[in-house]
């Protein structure tokens, strides 16, 4: 894409995102759906998460996400892809509402630009504004690490919201010892973090319904999370509610640090000398076990190329940036592109230099047509082209003088003469013709042939046979 920086484009999607705390609190205000893209932004971010960090981006870039992965976080629904402007423009509006401990607050936009290109794909950039929350993350008040296979197998922003707030304390020592991640909810805050306005759901038990327990009931039956509440009220049973305390069993997850939870891809990081922090991180920044060990694969393949030609430093930080910036030759390049024409999801993109060339060559066709009219030229006949195209091609002949003398009157042919009307004699609703089609009419109506199917193609033009003969034959 032309108007896209090639270095600024990031189109690999890691695993894990993060969001500062502070965040994670605030009323976002969106969809499944737009949850679903703003996740997918995330997911081309590689945050400044400590001062120890080496390699991060020191801005914003522009994800891409193909039109493929689109359909997939749609669930197959092409309805989306086809109103994705509509979808796209009201999450553009959207707006962060994050408040203050001191009672203050503060109305951000999430997005700097959303574009998407057809047969392509979506373009995300999200404003400067959220760089404290989103890239700057070792300046913010905590930050919470989120695996977004498990949530984007829920359909219901409630359930999304409440597996991001529970996660917010995930790494809280007792808690996470024990697999168990609980957290004290008061009602104003969690109407404020799920976006439900104050005037829906009145009655406890359709705000328990439709904001607690379908959300709950779905988390426990798509993801490895385990979700239970408890009601807390106000001097015991017959007490008003004023809070929720909620339990999320994540035991089902692998621990880190675990034989389960060490993926091959970082055990051949591990074998390559990175602690297995880095091997972590590193792993995080692949789409899959797969894609890493590809890139594994290629990194250690042209470390030892280079190593023949030069001394390299520092063999694991180039590892680490030609894995994590996903570098590819030249070869691999030309791979993925005849792959990608090969594949249905990924059609041809439209050529438009080609379609201007084409339009621009029918253009001058046309003017040269139109100029030869004017100056009385006749249009190059077949056999005159055929004749300069293939000069050993016969040309054909045509009769004589004397054969069309000696023929009756009735079947003699009559050679029209013809005239360029100016653009100032036509009349409204009459459209001019071009050379063609004026060479066919004249000699038809001059000899008197197919005079029905003239009248009917000059009539699509908004010309009788009168009219055509009045403009064009003298």
């Amino acid at each position: 894409m032309g108007k896209t920086e090639k270095k600024k484009k990031v189109s690999t999607l890691r695993q894990k995102i993060y969001q500062s705390n502070p965040l994670l609190q605030a009323r976002k205000g969106m969809s499944t759906i737009e949850l679903r893209i703003f996740f997918l932004g995330l997911r081309g971010i590689n945050p400044h998460l400590s001062t120890e960090d080496t390699i991060f981006d020191s801005e914003f870039k522009e994800v891409f996400i193909p039109t493929a992965k689109l359909t997939k976080i749609f669930s197959g629904n092409t309805w989306y892809l086809h109103n994705l402007d509509s979808v796209c423009k009201k999450l553009f509006d959207a707006k962060i509402f994050l408040r203050y401990e001191d009672g203050g607050f503060v109305l951000m936009h999430v997005f700097q630009k959303l574009e998407y290109v057809h047969r392509e794909g979506l373009y995300i950039r999200f404003d400067e504004l959220m760089r404290p929350y989103l890239l700057d993350l070792f300046k913010s008040r905590g930050f919470t690490q989120i695996d977004v296979e498990q949530i984007f197998q829920l359909t219901s922003p409630y359930a999304i919201r409440l597996v991001e707030l529970m996660l917010q304390y995930q790494n809280m020592p007792e808690m996470k010892k024990r697999q168990m991640i609980e957290r004290t909810i008061p009602i104003d805050e969690l109407r404020f973090a799920l976006d439900v306005d104050d005037n829906a759901y009145v009655t406890m038990s359709n705000f328990r319904r439709v904001v607690i327990d379908v959300p709950i009931r779905e988390i426990n039956e798509k993801t490895e999370y385990k979700m239970r509440y408890e009601v807390l009220k106000q001097g015991g049973t017959g007490g008003r509610v004023y809070a929720f305390k909620f339990f999320m069993d994540t035991s089902a997850l692998p621990r880190e640090g675990t034989a389960e939870s060490s993926s091959s891809a970082i055990e051949k990081l591990k074998s390559l000398g990175f602690n297995e922090q880095s091997a972590q991180a590193i792993r995080d920044k692949c789409s899959s076990d797969e894609d890493c060990l590809d890139r594994i694969t290629r990194a250690t393949r042209s470390l030892t190329m280079k190593k023949k030609r030069s001394v390299v430093e520092n063999e694991l930080g180039y590892l680490r940036k030609y894995i994590e910036e996903n570098w590819q030759s030249t070869v691999t390049k030309a791979k993925a592109k005849r792959a990608a024409k090969r594949s249905d999801q990924y059609p041809p993109p439209f050529r438009e230099d080609v379609a201007k060339k084409k339009a621009a060559r029918e253009a001058k066709e046309e003017t040269a047509r139109q100029q030869a009219l004017r100056t009385g030229q006749q249009p190059e006949s077949i056999g005159d082209i055929l004749q300069r195209t293939f000069p050993t091609t016969k040309k054909p002949s045509e009769p004589t003088k004397e054969d069309q003398e000696s023929l009756p009157e009735t079947l003699r042919r009559k050679e029209p003469e013809l005239r360029a009307p100016s653009p100032e004699e036509f009349r409204e609703g009459e459209k001019q013709l071009n050379s063609t089609t004026v060479d066919i009419a004249a000699r038809a109506i001059a000899n008197g042939e197919l005079v029905e199917t003239t009248s009917i193609i000059l009539q699509m033009f908004g010309l009788t046979v009168e009219r055509f003969k009045e403009l064009y034959m003298r």
